[in-house]
């Protein structure tokens, strides 16, 4: 399994070093000059950058070198906060800092902190541990961390949070402590906390990167486990001050996707936004007792480690860095209230800003002028000829097929790859432009060499042998509605020669009217396991199944004839559906 996976890595890396160089240069520069560019260069350049800056064999000395370039960057960022621009206004910015103040403290109006915002997020906590992030295994390891400044708020929270409170006791039973006897009030509670080791008092957070692209990585601040409690009902607090302004964090991107359809619409991108925020600005904008919270919560210092210097502490002039439980709200609610201030309609998603065409330089100009915030020029475009926000891209009115290409380290990764892949040429294919059609052969070719490497049977090791988690709902596929059916592409047999295979009479039958009724079709037959639900279960999910024409890719994942026995009994039964496949995928089914 590990070869074909390596043979698919190598025949992508081989197409990236075969690419002709104009193409190369297309998908570098595709962001440049868009007014003066062919439509044809520039939509050939999105489709393949997605492929040049994410695709990357891993290496020790490529992921160092990743590593200090994100760590440099963020003590650059820190340095460069230490003279902030928030104080050189002119009087119209004074106006335009004045109402963005007055927007966000209507929109925060008389909403408070809730403790049920309270709760751990997926990353690391200060105290590492090893990769197990789930909330059970950061409360089964003590001490709890938390800064000096939030360790008051911390502790209150711990009492007031009854589950938390409770297990914190449950736990110091077990060990023989004193706190088992519950503690009559918050200072009782405090100090038995303290006493018995069960909080640590840190300095700060640590800092960490985690892959971005080929060339850097991203710098995240990993927070006392306290303070990020602390930190994420800010964030909640935000969250509905944002929804409240009619920016939904949790449907964000799919609103700018949205939204971006219109060729009146310019769009910003702000580099390194989340190491920008600098507390003059949080200050100046944010109601006084928020700034209060936000500047006890967040870690005034970062530790980090630096190749050739060595392991020290940095004193932030920023807010705080990715990883703090507030910054991506507290970034999106200061960038949308002064995008307002410009445009109404305005909308802003973390650093993805989404503005009228007539006021987007104007706006740019003023974060340049008047903020630490900066404008990144690649991913900004302001004449409405290209938008990019939220991962997805325009071109004048037609939206661009782009998808980012990995390393792959499982066979689920290179259907997805190649799903991608045929998905990117047909796309390409459909413009009928002269390097488009060039770029779509190149990449036909390529998935096909993949998709002839992972030709099967394969064995996919999971439970019972079978993967009952793995879907290729992931790799790109649709569900369309075939009554009490249900079934997954990533469990088949298949076969290139349908008439040398004992197939019933009947499917022949059907597969023959099938063929005559659509001639020169090159196909050929699966077998897919579906199962059969009971008419007793009122829900049901649909079948996986796809349309003649469209790009998608499958594989096989059984050794043998055997249905897979992944569901409960009682619930119904499983049984073999013949379908027509093409070498794009299911084309449609003949029956069981």
């Amino acid at each position: 399994m590990e070869t074909k996976i390596n043979l698919v890595n190598n025949k992508i890396l081989n197409w990236i070093t075969d690419l002709p160089l104009c193409i190369k240069h297309a998908g570098n520069t595709w962001h440049e000059d868009t007014l003066l560019q062919s439509h044809d260069s520039t939509i050939a350049g999105i489709t393949v950058s997605g492929i040049l800056k994410k695709f990357e064999k891993p290496s020790l000395t490529g992921e160092e070198a990743r590593r200090e370039a994100a760590i440099q960057a963020y003590l650059s960022d820190n340095l460069r906060l230490s003279k902030s621009k928030v104080n050189t206004f002119s009087d119209e910015a004074v106006e335009r800092f004045e109402l963005a103040r007055k927007l966000i403290k209507k929109w925060v109006a008389t909403d408070s902190l809730r403790d049920d915002d309270a709760w751990f997020g997926k990353g690391e906590c200060f105290d590492s541990h090893q990769g197990r992030t789930s909330p059970l295994a950061k409360l089964n390891k003590l001490p709890f961390t938390v800064t000096c400044g939030a360790a008051t708020d911390g502790v209150m929270l711990l009492w007031r949070n009854r589950q938390l409170k409770r297990w914190l006791v449950n736990w110091a039973r077990t060990k023989g402590s004193p706190i088992d006897r519950s503690p009559k009030g918050q200072a009782e509670f405090y100090a038995a906390l303290m006493r018995d080791q069960l909080i640590s008092v840190v300095p700060g957070n640590r800092g960490e990167t985690v892959p971005k692209n080929n060339k850097t990585d991203r710098f995240i601040g990993v927070e006392p486990k306290l303070n990020m409690l602390l930190q994420k009902t800010v964030g909640g607090l935000l969250r509905r001050s944002l929804k409240r302004a009619g920016v939904d964090l949790l449907r964000g991107q799919l609103d700018h996707q949205l939204m971006i359809r219109s060729q009146d619409i310019a769009t910003i991108d702000l580099k390194g936004a989340s190491n920008s925020n600098h507390l003059d600005l949080v200050q100046l904008l944010l109601p006084g007792w928020l700034y209060e919270k936000i500047l006890s919560y967040r870690s005034s210092s970062t530790y980090v480690k630096v190749k050739g210097v060595g392991s020290f502490h940095v004193e932030l002039n920023m807010v705080a860095s990715m990883g703090n439980g507030f910054t991506f709200e507290l970034m999106s609610i200061m960038l949308l209230a002064l995008a307002r201030t410009f445009d109404p309609r305005a909308s802003v998603y973390g650093d993805d800003i989404v503005i009228s065409k007539e006021k987007s330089l104007e706006f740019a100009a003023f974060l340049s002028e008047y903020t630490d915030y900066v404008v990144n020029e690649e991913k900004s475009f302001f004449d409405g000829v290209i938008r990019e926000s939220c991962g997805a891209y325009f071109v004048l009115d037609r939206e661009i097929t782009r998808y980012d290409v990995k390393w792959c380290t499982s066979f689920v990764d290179c259907i997805t790859t190649v799903n991608k892949l045929q998905r990117i040429s047909a796309f390409l294919m459909e413009l009928n432009m002269p390097m488009c059609t060039d770029v779509a052969h190149s990449l036909r070719k390529l998935a096909l060499a993949c998709r002839a490497v992972m030709r099967g049977p394969f064995y996919f090791e999971g439970k019972r042998g079978v993967p009952a988690k793995v879907s290729l709902t992931d790799a790109g596929l649709k569900y369309h509605e075939i009554p009490n059916r249900e079934t997954t592409l990533s469990l088949f047999v298949e076969t290139d020669e349908p008439e040398r295979t004992c197939l019933p009479k009947a499917i022949r039958k059907r597969l023959r009217e099938w063929q005559e009724k659509h001639q020169n079709y090159s196909n050929y037959v699966v077998k897919v396991p579906t199962f059969g639900v009971n008419s007793s279960r009122r829900h049901h999910r649909t079948v996986t199944q796809c349309r003649s024409g469209d790009p998608r890719a499958f594989t096989v994942l059984l050794k043998t004839h055997q249905l897979p026995d992944l569901l409960k009994k009682g619930e119904g039964t499983w049984q073999w559906q013949y379908a027509i496949c093409d070498d794009y995928g299911v084309v449609d089914f003949l029956g069981s």
